[in-house]
């Protein structure tokens, strides 16, 4: 124990208290709780679990500062699944503008039986303040209330638009809380259901019947065929319904589509009963039905070819979605839709999209490599209306069987010319997961007897085949490569063996791929080859004329080396390009591709900026450039400036650049250089980079290698003010070293403790056993001490009442370990 002493403050050591409750096993919380009850509001108030005794002392004291701290943290509550539920039963005032808005719609119905204090909230004064495209939504929940001036103010507003229920309830529960005059005088601005409750005010009743009629099963039915826009929320709010008359009634009139989808949402809603919603309301039973099944495939859904396939498509994204696919291609119809399906739902669930492939695959490989079978195959999809997956098989078989194959490709066309991916539906879209199911060697024995557009479509939406690319340049078939072009999910691997074509065209189509690289895109503006072949590659036309009408979506390294002038300074006055040493290099290639004029204008900050400041080079550059632009012979400086741009394109420059003593590092990261990243990895493993590059390179670098990012999140967050990096590089002997000492109240002071934990420096274990004094280490590391604390109490005080009311009335004082402290509580009591 430290000689020195440090006085902690009550929230360090209150939050050291919820440490301890939180990881102590059941103890008599009673018996502690008498002897020290503001442990009840420490825990309350916490971020630890809270237990169960906790929670029953604040509902049975009922002081409104413990029912909010219990109401905030419910969710932290152990073993009281029905604390919400019991908050709501106090009516309890103080908890009114804390919960959401069930749990105000529960409050407000006990509010007659709680504590006093409604009136001075002053609710029915609140509400009339709300906004008009709240009035509904934010006061249908005080009919459940007994408080007149709530219920008289929302009658007044929104009456009209209430339900038939809540109307009833409302004029019950203001003459149970005002007196019948007061409910009477709402009849009249009622209508039919203001003249039934008159009618039974003058038989002597007393508004039972109208409740009942409200919310009998004639109610619900009303409320279903009312078009009502709220229909929704008004059916969830019925605890249970009235199934078989519903059935009933939709046998003799469907009900409509969104009171179809409203009841088959429902956990409740019987299976048979819907698969008969989903008959006749196909496609928003199929989204909405909270559960679905095999038997969902034998029904007729009635409605549009269109209808059914979108209703279809859901259906197995949700089967798939859930694991549950079997029986698909021999039940689900129709097949088209089915397999389109299966193609959108791969890239959301994978793994269960394989499984459907695989058993594809076994079918699909029955029609071989043979072009006549595979025509029959897609001659088979065109008129597969009512088939399931299976029986389209069995149809293509028998077509290719007879001999009555197509000659040609079915719908026969040509590439598209657009660029684009295919947009895809229909008999396309069902053949591109046939496609995909069949071997390799398949594919690419096809792919030479298919059509231009259906080999665009399995090039650009199939699942990517390495193989596709090999063989297309390996052919040299220029269409091919076209298409591969399009693909959107091209890799810059692949990107660069296409651009080794220096084709204008697939260039154009490559610009625009997210993972095309900044070099890559850099060298198309500029002419570059990439390929053998002398001159500059010129840039497509319609490439061209895209990006003069494009206003955004530019990288800095895009403008540097362009070959185009217009399109170079449209680009500049969008995008700004950052670092001297990037912005001499833009300078001096427009004066070597352009001409001087054209180098002055961007000095003068003449681009006509949009997005950022119209002055796009740095004074220094400014200055330098200037004094160039007044030589009569400036060729010896512009060799010289064109001998440092060139060096700056070195890795050797950058790692030097990156080493450099410096405080800018985050704006050296945005700099617009195309980054050695293999060099520069291999220089950091050497010799680390400082942690601020690490930092800089992770949040403002395009292609930062995934080891910079591992590494920046290991670091944790920036220093703040006063803090140092140092900190975050401490090894294990210095992080004992400084455990020896008290630990610093301050926390910006022990934060080196919490990165050394993060990044497995020293074990948490350790940290809870040597580091004092006790609240403050408590307090430091509330998240991870738990388990580490847990061990500690099982072996002291858990199940010693008595030393736990010691260990509570001396951790604040308490300069020692959290062991030392056990161990004097157990001594203190014998």
């Amino acid at each position: 124990m430290s000689d020195s002493f440090i006085s902690i403050p009550p929230p360090t050591a209150d939050l050291a208290v919820a440490v301890l409750m939180s990881a102590a096993e059941p103890q008599d919380w009673a018996r502690i709780i008498a002897a020290r009850p503001e442990i009840v509001r420490i825990v309350l108030d916490g971020n630890t679990p809270i237990p169960t005794e906790f929670a029953e002392v604040a509902l049975r004291r009922g002081e409104g500062l413990l029912l909010v701290s219990l109401l905030k943290g419910h969710e932290r509550v152990v073993g009281m699944p029905d604390v919400l539920d019991r908050l709501a039963a106090t009516g309890h005032p103080e908890l009114f503008h804390h919960g959401d808005g069930d749990f105000k719609t529960r409050l407000l119905a006990s509010a007659h039986l709680g504590p006093s204090g409604w009136d001075a909230l002053d609710l029915a004064r609140w509400v009339d303040w709300m906004r008009p495209a709240d009035e509904l939504r934010g006061r249908r929940r005080y009919v459940h209330s007994r408080l007149p001036k709530l219920l008289t103010s929302t009658l007044r507003h929104v009456g009209h638009l209430l339900s038939e229920r809540e109307q009833a309830l409302a004029l019950w529960n203001l003459r149970a809380a005002a007196g019948p005059a007061a409910a009477e005088a709402w009849f009249k601005d009622l209508g039919e259901l203001g003249e039934r409750a008159a009618a039974e005010v003058s038989a002597g009743g007393d508004l039972s019947g109208l409740t009942a009629w409200a919310d009998g099963p004639e109610a619900t039915l009303r409320e279903l065929r009312g078009g009502r826009s709220d229909l929704a929320w008004l059916v969830e709010r019925r605890t249970s319904l009235d199934w078989p008359a519903l059935r009933e009634a939709h046998a003799a009139e469907p009900f409509g589509d969104e009171a179809a989808g409203v009841l088959a949402a429902r956990a409740d809603c019987p299976a048979e009963f819907a698969i008969e919603l989903y008959v006749t309301s196909p496609a928003v039973v199929a989204e909405r039905a909270a559960r679905i099944g095999r038997a969902f495939w034998a029904a007729k859904p009635v409605g549009s070819a269109a209808v059914i396939g979108r209703a279809t498509k859901t259906l197995i994204g949700r089967f798939v979605a859930e694991g549950r696919p079997d029986g698909l291609f021999a039940e689900a119809r129709p097949a088209v839709a089915v397999l389109e399906a299966l193609r959108v739902t791969r890239e959301k669930h994978p793994e269960a999209a394989a499984v459907l492939m695989a058993e594809l695959s076994g079918p699909v490989s029955g029609f071989g490599a043979d072009p006549a079978a595979w025509r029959a195959l897609r001659a088979a999809l065109k008129s597969a209306k009512g088939l399931s997956v299976e029986e389209l098989f069995d149809k293509a078989r028998t077509i290719a069987g007879s001999g009555k194959a197509p000659a040609r490709w079915p719908d026969e066309a040509d590439v598209p010319s657009d660029g684009k991916p295919s947009s895809l539906s229909g008999a396309r879209s069902a053949f591109v997961p046939l496609f995909d199911a069949a071997a390799a060697e398949t594919r690419l024995a096809l792919l030479p007897h298919v059509d231009g557009r259906t080999r665009h479509d399995v090039f650009t939406q199939g699942s990517w085949r390495a193989e596709w690319l090999d063989e297309a340049v390996a052919r040299g078939e220029r269409s091919w490569c076209l298409s591969l072009a399009s693909r959107a999910s091209l890799g810059t691997e692949e990107i660069q063996r296409l651009l080794e074509r220096d084709d204008p065209e697939i260039n154009a189509r490559l610009f625009t791929r997210s993972r095309i690289s900044n070099r890559q895109r850099t060298a198309i503006l500029s002419g570059r080859r990439f390929g053998d072949g002398e001159g500059p590659v010129p840039l497509d036309p319609g490439l061209r004329k895209r990006l003069l009408e494009r206003d955004g979506g530019w990288r800095g390294t895009d403008v540097i080396d362009c070959a185009d002038a217009e399109l170079q300074t449209h680009i500049l006055s969008s995008v700004r390009v950052r670092g001297d040493m990037p912005q001499t290099r833009l300078l001096l290639d427009a004066w070597e591709r352009h001409g001087v004029e054209l180098a002055v204008k961007y000095v003068k900050g003449d681009v006509g900026g949009r997005s950022y400041s119209p002055n796009p080079i740095s004074p220094a550059v400014k200055r330098r450039f200037e004094k160039l632009f007044a030589l009569d012979d400036p060729s010896g400086e512009l060799a010289g400036l064109r001998a440092e741009t060139e060096e700056s394109l070195t890795a050797a420059w950058q790692i030097a650049e990156v080493r450099r003593e410096r405080s800018d590092h985050f704006d050296l990261a945005k700099h617009s250089h195309h980054w050695h990243w293999p060099e520069l990895l291999d220089a950091h493993r050497a010799e680390p980079f400082s942690p601020w590059m690490v930092k800089g390179f992770d949040a403002s670098t395009a292609g930062c290698p995934e080891e910079f990012a591992r590494e920046s999140a290991a670091l944790g967050a920036l220093p703040e003010y006063g803090e140092s990096w140092s900190d975050a590089t401490l090894g294990a002997a210095e992080v004992r070293q400084r455990l020896a000492a008290p630990l610093p109240l301050d926390y910006r002071e022990r934060r080196w403790l919490r990165m050394a934990v993060a990044r497995g420096v020293i074990d948490i274990g350790e940290v809870v056993a040597t580091a004092h004094p006790t609240a403050i280490a408590l307090a430091g590391l509330p998240g991870e001490s738990g388990e580490a604390v847990a061990k500690l109490l099982a072996g002291s005080v858990n199940g010693d009442a008595d030393a736990w009311m010691v260990v509570l009335g001396m951790i604040r004082d308490f300069q020692g370990t959290l062991p030392e402290l056990l161990a004097t509580a157990k001594a203190a009591v014998g």
